[in-house]
């Protein structure tokens, strides 16, 4: 076999989402830190996204993350973050999914009760905490970026009428709306449903408002959107987060997390200490908490820590072979 790149990937799904790490295989990734290096694999190597997360060896709602040498002096690994669609600034269920794998493989030691792992990612250091057990990784909890909300704003979404939705940043930016502004339940029998809504409410949010990092210009624009549904007061959820073309999070997503919170604590609903559960539409659950308080850009914020289970389940080399018409992935979406 003659093969024109081989790249080392570990699979992991963390509370259901999967993840497919790419730890070896890569040509140089140019850049002063992780953010010139997030923009040289969209601009130089995109491919390896394509490869390694569409068909024939990944399919449409398939995530990834790149494992880089980090530039910054806090940090052990750089990380860059990936969808079939394009590329986030960060992810809470992908970078826990990683410390897993890390912990797990041998990358980093693993000597006592819990190992710190920092991780520079484009929105920031993020600190993975890796509780061991006797068998090896049994939880892993995210001190992740400073979370705010940065607008509340009513927009008008396709088919629903006046919709409220909180703009708020966990890593990522998010529409965070109630599903009862939407007239839908969180639930797999209204999947479709959900995903045209979450599409259409992020849509006409980036129509009505250019969200932008305070203190960040890199960071810009509403990536996803987390629809919520209160189980049992305003700390019990059920989400689901939208992104790319499509997508939705089959975990409770990591970084929607971190921006619920921000916003729970904007509106008095949740304090330093408090835990917030989050469900996901397959019925995993995340546990958040509320650290403690800062600023970011002149704006109320909250440290958040987000907390779930990663698994491994597959080790394997990605083969792209020179003949091979498909050699880069394909895409059934129009």
């Amino acid at each position: 076999m003659r093969a024109e790149r081989l790249l080392f990937v570990v699979d992991t799904h963390t509370e259901g989402e999967p993840t497919r790490i790419v730890l070896g295989g890569l040509p140089p990734v140019k850049g002063r830190d992780v953010k010139e290096k997030l923009e040289y694999i969209r601009s130089n190597l995109d491919w390896v996204r394509t490869t390694v997360l569409l068909e024939p060896r990944g399919h449409m709602d398939c995530f990834g993350a790149v494992v880089l040498p980090p530039s910054r002096p806090d940090a052990l690994f750089a990380l860059v973050f990936m969808d079939t669609h394009g590329y986030l600034y960060a992810c809470g269920h992908a970078t826990m999914g990683v410390a897993k794998a890390l912990v797990e493989l041998g990358y980093v030691g693993a000597s006592g009760p819990e190992v710190r792992i920092p991780f520079e990612t484009a929105a920031g250091l993020v600190e993975a905490r890796v509780k061991m057990g006797p068998e090896g990784v049994e939880e892993i909890s995210l001190v992740e970026s400073p979370s705010f909300l940065l607008r509340t704003l009513e927009v008008e979404v396709e088919g629903v009428g006046t919709v409220r939705a909180d703009v708020a940043f966990g890593g990522n930016f998010f529409a965070v709306v109630s599903a009862d502004e939407l007239g839908v339940r969180v639930r797999l029998e209204e999947l479709k449903k959900l995903i045209e809504l979450g599409l259409k409410v992020r849509e006409a949010v980036n129509r009505a408002f250019e969200a932008r990092h305070p203190e960040d210009p890199f960071i810009r624009g509403v990536g996803l959107t987390l629809i919520y549904e209160e189980l049992d007061g305003p700390l019990f959820s059920r989400e689901i987060a939208v992104f790319g073309d499509g997508q939705f999070d089959r975990s409770p997503c990591g970084t929607g997390t971190a921006a619920r919170m921000a916003v729970l604590h904007a509106r008095g609903e949740m304090d330093v200490g408090d835990t917030l559960i989050h469900e996901s539409v397959v019925g995993t659950r995340f546990r958040g908490r509320i650290l403690g308080l800062t600023e970011v850009g002149g704006l109320k914020a909250v440290v958040p820590e987000v907390s779930g289970r990663a698994y491994i389940t597959a080790i394997s080399h990605v083969v792209v072979e020179p003949g091979d018409p498909l050699k880069h992935g394909f895409s059934t979406r129009p």
